[in-house]
């Protein structure tokens, strides 16, 4: 889980650290099942504690692409 915070900073190749982030997680309710409650949760967490005017998360149950 800490691996997965240091990535949503930046710096690491994928984007620039502080680069604008957008995270669409789809089918996120098969998700929580999958992962369990806990886990799901936490990841959440981790993920808003990182959220700013340039990084930001959606949730969707299905695909909406």
């Amino acid at each position: 889980m800490n691996a997965f915070s240091d990535l949503l900073w930046g710096g690491f190749g994928i984007h620039e650290y502080a680069e604008p982030l957008h995270i669409v997680w789809i089918y996120s309710t098969q998700s929580r099942k999958a992962l369990g409650n806990k886990y799901f949760d936490t990841i959440i967490s981790i993920i808003e504690n990182h959220e700013s005017n340039n990084k930001y998360l959606e949730l969707y149950d299905e695909h909406i692409f």
